[in-house]
């Protein structure tokens, strides 16, 4: 991908990525570029297109990236009852659970 395919780029200050953090769950790229002239709201519009170009590159490339997940360990003490509630209605649940 070109960036210049994207926006029209200033030679003075032409846009830069670097890989450059690495992190437990990711490895970093920092992508920079220049907007002109300052218009915040204009740079997030333009922004959000360069982003959506890059996510769109990546996967006509069929790079995937994963998502941050995590597990869940759940462990019961003997005296006191576990409740597993994923959306239901918790007082209905334990009812059942204590009638049988």
């Amino acid at each position: 991908m070109t960036v210049r395919t994207i926006f029209q780029v200033d030679p003075e200050l032409p846009p830069r990525a670097y890989f450059n953090e690495y992190h437990p769950y990711s490895l970093r790229i920092l992508v920079l570029y220049w907007y002109h002239p300052a218009d915040y709201w204009g740079y997030m519009k333009f922004s959000q297109e360069v982003n959506l170009q890059i996510a769109r590159e990546f996967q006509k490339e069929g790079i995937k990236f994963a998502f941050p997940t995590s597990t869940t360990y759940l462990s019961q003490d003997d005296s006191q009852p576990l409740y597993v509630n994923l959306g239901g209605n918790l007082a209905l649940d334990q009812e059942k659970a204590q009638t049988g």
